[in-house]
């Protein structure tokens, strides 16, 4: 829904390159590239949510290319050591 209205979205995961599983039926990529297709910018960026430097890494890149963040949304997939 986002990529039809023109919107930037950042898309933040640990690892890049990841194949389809059970917990996630699409490769981390995919989200990015759908919003880009249908219209918008979808970008994905390795980030480590752990990590605090990590963490500020995308911020800084979306404070220097769009100049600010309209939507923040943190999803989390179960399943996963750090999460048990």
């Amino acid at each position: 829904m986002l990529g039809p209205t023109g919107a930037t979205v950042y898309c933040t995961v640990r690892s890049v390159g990841a194949t389809r599983d059970l917990w996630m039926p699409q490769t981390i990529e995919e989200p990015a590239g759908l919003i880009t297709a249908e219209g918008g910018l979808g970008f994905t960026v390795r980030t480590d949510h752990t990590a605090t430097s990590e963490v500020e890494q995308p911020f800084a890149r979306i404070r220097h290319g769009q100049g600010r963040l309209d939507v923040l949304v943190n999803g989390i997939r179960g399943g996963d050591a750090l999460m048990e």
